[in-house]
């Protein structure tokens, strides 16, 4: 598999992201391609080149999912209600 690109490129990418949230966009990423590669094998016939394109383009796509989920869990947090508990 060609998780190498993906991997090098999350790694020295300039953004202001922490290290802990580029592994666990890394550890999505080889968790995705690990469960779907054999699928993209048998779809591809085996060919490197499409295989390839697949994992770049599901590489591209988890960051922006990742950003919209992380936004989506902060939002739902920050809102809920608090229920105190009343003494007596």
């Amino acid at each position: 598999m060609s998780t190498g690109l993906p991997c090098l490129i999350s790694y020295l990418s300039t953004d202001n992201k922490p290290q802990y949230e580029k592994s666990s966009q890394l550890l999505s990423f080889e968790f995705i391609t690990d469960f779907i590669f054999p699928y993209i094998s048998d779809w591809t016939n085996d060919s490197p080149l499409w295989e390839t394109f697949i994992l770049e383009v599901i590489a591209a796509l988890i960051e922006p999912i990742n950003y919209r989920l992380e936004r989506w869990v902060k939002t739902r947090l920050v809102h809920k209600s608090i229920h105190q508990v009343q003494p007596g």
